[in-house]
């Protein structure tokens, strides 16, 4: 009867030691996926900001363009003393910021 306890004992040990080795590995299987998760995540969040930047980046610079051409064509107002026309100026403005 002891002989049998022991070697349930024993048993019983090996069992949950495999439980506990199955655990581990599932455990570093789960942390390994929510890291790669987590990268893919930080990777898409980071291209949507750049994205963004970017997109901001060129509103400022046409708008930038627009008030150029507008202080440009101020300018040539006053150096030639004369008003231009609303039509003469969007047209001069249009083209202004074509080529800037």
């Amino acid at each position: 009867a002891k002989a049998s306890a022991t070697d349930q004992l024993k048993k019983a040990k090996a069992e949950a030691q495999v439980i506990i080795e199955q655990a581990n590995k599932r455990r570093s299987q789960i942390l390994d996926e929510a890291k790669a998760e987590a990268e893919q995540e930080r990777t898409k969040i980071v291209a949507q900001a750049q994205a963004e930047i970017e997109a901001e980046r060129k509103r400022a610079r046409e708008e930038l363009r627009k008030q150029v051409a507008i202080l440009a064509v101020a300018g040539a107002e006053k150096i030639i003393e004369r008003s231009v026309d609303e039509a003469a100026n969007s047209d001069i403005v249009d083209k202004l910021v074509a080529e800037l």
